[in-house]
């Protein structure tokens, strides 16, 4: 039996949020948490899903870049971005350079000032979860593997 950890992960959410918040400057005074979510469906039938959460408002997110980094010989069959405010503002790439059954996924959000806010990167494949936290500007890198 599988017990769902979603509440638990979502407090731990919430309380690194506003713990990396202490340390990083708003990019305005009023901010609010855009979201993206991008799906990458790869050629061996893994499905990752990726979020992000940036405590800032849209306009002030320059870009969001997703690299997944897969096993070699592994493409990608399909990307689904989810829609809301970062769609248009969201990029998945991918790098062939892990083991088999490995996969590592890179968020990097960029503003269009040097502001730096908190941002939380969570990725989903097979049957593992991980989430990530730091500010804009940084490489936050998540691996899932077996």
């Amino acid at each position: 039996m599988q017990h769902s950890h979603a509440p638990f992960r979502w407090l731990v959410v919430v309380a690194l949020a506003v713990f990396a918040g202490m340390f990083a400057r708003p990019a305005q005074a009023a901010f609010a948490v855009c979201r993206g979510d991008p799906i990458v469906r790869l050629s061996n039938g893994v499905l990752v899903r990726m979020s992000v959460e940036v405590w800032a408002d849209s306009s002030q997110i320059r870009d969001v870049t997703y690299t997944v980094h897969a096993p070699r010989g592994v493409t990608i069959s399909s990307i689904v971005y989810t829609g809301g405010v970062l769609k248009a503002k969201e990029f998945v790439r991918l790098v062939n350079d892990t083991s088999a059954g490995t996969y590592r996924v890179v968020t990097v959000v960029r503003t269009f000032k040097s502001a730096r806010v908190a941002v939380t990167a969570h990725i989903d494949a097979k049957r593992f979860s991980s989430l990530v936290y730091g500010v804009t500007g940084q490489s936050l890198s998540v691996t899932l593997w077996p």
